[in-house]
């Protein structure tokens, strides 16, 4: 499974008939995560108006959205916050937009813009990234090979994330299914410089989008 998220927290403020809207993005990975976050705005923001959200997490290989108005009339806060979010392809995404009141009522319509709009913008400061499934990988090498071994992984980009030093040296990289499944075919050259290959556990990683 492949989808869209933004790793980084971005924020933008949106002025509306001297409504201020001030929209919060966050990368979540579970309910609990975005809840928690949740709680945590409304204390920050307990003198606003209302702090509305909406969110789209994967929870075992499910999607699992959820929104609220928080007091604003039925369907003018949460449910356009979350279709920005759906409509964009994002996933593990959290938004909260915290309204203060101008005084100004803006009617349904205009609080559907105005909720929209802000959260737009927000997402819009954000770097889309691809994510796909795939795994950790520990790699066993001799001294001697490591070198052998390293090249071949840059070679086809996989990213390395930690190398240990032991009796024999032990890497860790990530890698998407398909990559995987192509060092297992190339089973035969990877052991030239490995001693084994084992899957740890699998995981979402950043992918380059083909051009």
């Amino acid at each position: 499974m492949r989808f869209k998220t933004i790793l980084e927290e971005t924020s933008s403020v949106l002025v509306e008939k001297k409504s201020k809207f001030i929209a919060q993005v966050w990368h979540v990975e579970s309910r609990e995560k975005a809840e928690n976050k949740i709680q945590q705005i409304k204390k920050q923001y307990a003198d606003a108006r209302h702090n509305c959200y909406a969110y789209c997490v994967l929870e075992d290989e499910q999607l699992i959205t959820k929104s609220s108005d928080n007091g604003e009339p039925s369907g003018t806060a949460g449910v356009p916050i979350l279709n920005v979010i759906v409509n964009q392809g994002l996933v593990n995404v959290l938004v909260v937009v915290t309204r203060y009141f101008g005084g100004i009522l803006l009617g349904t319509g205009g609080l559907v813009r105005a909720y929209s709009n802000a959260t737009s913008q927000a997402i819009s400061k954000g770097n889309v990234i691809q994510m796909q499934k795939g795994w950790l990988l520990k790699i066993e090498t001799e001294y001697p090979d490591w070198g052998s071994l390293k090249h071949y992984l840059q070679k086809r980009q996989i990213r390395i994330l930690q190398v240990l030093y032991h009796q024999t040296i032990e890497v860790l990289v990530e890698a998407t299914q398909e990559e995987v499944e192509k060092l297992e075919e190339e089973h035969s050259e990877v052991t030239k410089y490995s001693k084994n290959v084992v899957r740890v556990s699998e995981k979402y990683i950043e992918v380059q989008e083909q051009k």
